[in-house]
């Protein structure tokens, strides 16, 4: 009997046995699996353990992190892509970004490097954390840089200069801009912080500086000069003409059941037309960056127009475009009939330059159309059309291959744009089914902005995007689709028409944490529409008109179609998804085995659904029953509890995104030491024999057909003979 130092009877209370009696999930033993492992030098058993949790709460950024951690030593040339990925599951956290930013400087990504480090920059400052942040960016080389960010009617900001020149005395020339006027301020330029009142509370101020030049308010021609964004640029302080609902979520509550809402016919929506369509649509193009696919989109718009009754005017945004080939070459469109191109002083980002356009002409109906759309036909006509069907309809948007909810050709999940052959069979034939009645325009409960027409007297009635509490751009059409909602209006998917959308051209990196911060302002101001979205996605009300559409482009065998469906649903006996094309799955040699405890046998694609499923049970409770034995199980696919319960199981989850994985499941065969591979009879998708025929062989593993022939007792003493005996 145990006795404790007082001399008290077991059972009592010691601090020490608390975490050995504390119950604790599978995914935490794996963690500490992981960490154990790690610290025995076992690679593959530790990178295993935590790519299951990674795969199966994709949330966590403890295991992304713990994951990156240990690639850094087994797998060093994916270090980067380890931090990346871990990054992206919590991107405004400063642990992740410093990592992440470190293992680029590292690899010599310097561009990229930059790029996100600004973007978190003025977050960084406001929250007094961005000093190991700073000392990033001098490590990569950027010597000049400077936040802003907002406090109540004050802009405050800070200047770095750490150039040979600088002084600890040296100062920055501010230049602050709104659409017509420059300001011109003095700053320190040594770290320390500032503030100052803008011109006035109304307008969105751009915030740019330069550093080691002379007082530019006695220069002659201070737009030469050249001046560096801030980051956190720019800034506003009071909403224009915004009407903001704030008893949204009381009030719509009752609209969760949209997605239940059956889709409206074509006949119906004509019959309750408005007469009265406007006869002109001013469309807004806001352009930064990228001068093929702007070139392309506005190319279109204008071949397009002979082909539309609804006159356009065409409004050209240039947001001080950081490439001189972008402004250069939209100047030379000035001269075109219904086009103005309109150049910011300094960058306002995409709803600042967006609300410009919306304010031009005031009296037209207005699209949003993002620069690396391309469009086709009388698309025009037919958004119009789909806006004016109802007299409540505030917007509407068409499908394409990059456009969430009304994404082709499975929803929410971005394809490849299509050639313009392409696109042109695929906007003729969504416009013919919808002529015919056979897809009709369905509700939705927010329109996405890459290319959304919206009626002129709703913009009136609940003013332009929220460029005061959203930063720079992502999130804003959903605000505003909500404050209409709330206004008792709605927004339509125009399922008549296709555009192409290649998206995430200008703000790349930055995309992540913008949208993280948009989010949280949405989800305060409206704390019911992520469920409603999520409700919508689970029930797709467009599934109907989804498959119509895509079984007549089948008929005409499409070639986008096919290659955006292989991308996403790869044949699992042929092809591995490897984020942009299916590659043949077994076409490259394993790589080398990382340091183990054990051998491994693979089960390829395991569904529990499968007949022969129980032969796996059987074979992981025999390893289980030998003893002073190193061998474990590697599924890849699906396990019941009974299969984890042997204790000699490990289960890679197969993936659901279409994103590149960061390790493949082919790649893990190898790396984990896998001696061996089972693969199924009856597969899911072909036949085991097709693997064993055609691909197998190329891995030099030797593979076993799951069936019942397969002798469990007598495989594995053959097995044990050639690859345990000493």
């Amino acid at each position: 009997m145990t006795i404790n130092s007082k001399g008290a009877h077991a059972p009592f209370f010691a601090p020490e046995l608390l975490n050995l009696s504390v119950p604790r999930t599978r995914f935490e033993t794996l963690l500490t699996r992981a960490l154990s492992s790690l610290t025995k030098g076992n690679w593959a058993d530790a990178l295993l353990a935590v790519e299951t949790v990674c795969r199966s709460m994709p949330s966590e950024h403890l295991a992304s992190s713990l994951r990156a951690k240990i690639i850094e030593r087994a797998l060093p040339s994916l270090t980067s892509k380890a931090w990346f990925k871990a990054w992206l599951v919590a991107p405004e956290n400063t642990a992740l970004q410093d990592s992440m930013l470190r293992a680029w400087l590292q690899s010599g990504a310097v561009d990229p490097l930059h790029s996100l480090g600004l973007a978190a920059l003025s977050q960084r400052c406001e929250a007094h954390t961005e000093s190991s942040l700073v000392q990033i960016l001098v490590q990569a080389k950027l010597l000049q840089f400077a936040a802003c960010w907002k406090e109540q009617t004050a802009v405050v900001g800070v200047v770095f200069n750490f150039a040979e020149s600088a002084s600890e005395k040296a100062l920055a020339n501010l230049c602050v801009s709104n659409e017509t006027e420059d300001f011109f301020y003095q700053v320190p330029a040594n770290g320390t912080r500032f503030q100052f009142t803008p011109p006035n509370q109304h307008d969105l101020w751009s915030i740019s500086f330069c550093c080691n030049e002379p007082d530019l308010v006695s220069t002659t021609n201070p737009s030469q000069r050249k001046w560096l964004l801030a980051s956190g640029s720019p800034l506003a302080f009071a909403c224009e003409t915004i009407n903001v609902n704030t008893r949204f979520a009381h009030a719509q509550a009752q609209k969760l059941s949209l997605h239940k809402k059956s889709a409206r016919q074509s006949s119906q929506g004509n019959a309750q037309a408005n007469k009265h369509t406007p006869s002109t649509v001013s469309i807004i193009i806001p352009v930064y960056r990228d001068l093929a696919s702007v070139k392309a989109c506005i190319t279109s718009v204008l071949e397009s127009q002979t082909l539309n009754q609804t006159k356009a005017k065409i409004i050209i945004i240039d947001d001080n475009s950081p490439e001189p080939a972008v402004s250069t070459w939209l100047q030379t469109l000035s001269s075109e009939t219904n086009i103005t191109v309109l150049k910011n002083r300094q960058n306002l980002g995409f709803i600042g330059s967006t609300n410009r356009g919306l304010r031009h002409h005031a009296e037209a109906d207005a699209l949003m159309l993002n620069a690396d759309t391309v469009v086709h036909g009388n698309w025009l006509d037919r958004l119009v059309a789909a806006l004016y069907s109802d007299d409540n309809i505030a917007s509407v948007v068409p499908w394409s291959n990059n456009a969430e909810i009304t994404s082709l050709p499975k929803i929410a999940v971005a394809s490849l744009p299509p050639t313009t052959q392409e696109l042109a069979q695929i906007d003729t034939l969504a416009a013919q089914l919808h002529q015919q009645g056979d897809i009709a325009d369905v509700e939705l409960p927010s329109c996405i902005g890459f290319a959304m027409l919206m009626r002129r007297k709703v913009i009136d009635e609940i003013g332009v995007l929220d460029a005061v509490h959203l930063v720079r751009g992502y999130g804003e059409e959903v605000d505003w689709c909500l404050r209409a909602r709330a206004a008792g209006y709605k927004h339509m998917a125009a399922t008549g028409v296709f555009l192409s959308h290649t998206g995430t051209i200008s703000f790349r990196f930055e995309k992540t944490l913008r949208v993280k911060q948009n989010k949280r302002v949405l989800q305060q101001r409206y704390p019911h529409y992520e469920l409603e979205y999520a409700l919508f996605r689970r029930d797709d009300p467009l599934s109907k008109a989804r498959s119509v559409l895509l079984n007549a482009l089948t008929k005409k065998q499409n070639t986008w179609l096919k290659n955006a469906q292989l991308r996403l649903e790869p044949d699992d006996a042929l092809m591995q998804n490897n984020g942009a094309n299916a590659v043949p799955l077994f076409s490259m040699a394993l790589p080398a085995p990382l340091p183990s405890s054990c051998v491994r046998i693979a089960i390829w694609n395991l569904s529990i659904a499968n007949p022969y499923a129980k032969k796996i049970l059987e074979l992981a409770r025999l390893v289980a029953s030998q003893k002073d034995l190193s061998v474990r199980l590697l599924v890849i696919g699906e396990a019941n509890e009974a299969l984890w319960h042997t204790g000699v199981v490990d289960v890679l989850p197969r993936l659901n995104s279409i994103d590149a994985p960061l390790i493949s499941d082919m790649e893990f065969l190898g790396l984990s030491n896998c001696v061996a591979c089972w693969v199924l009879a009856n597969g899911k998708h072909s036949p085991a024999k097709i693997y064993m025929d055609n691909f197998m062989s190329n891995l030099k593993l030797p593979a076993t057909i799951v069936n019942d022939q397969l002798d469990i007792v007598a495989w594995f003493e053959t097995f044990r003979e050639a690859h345990l005996t000493p």
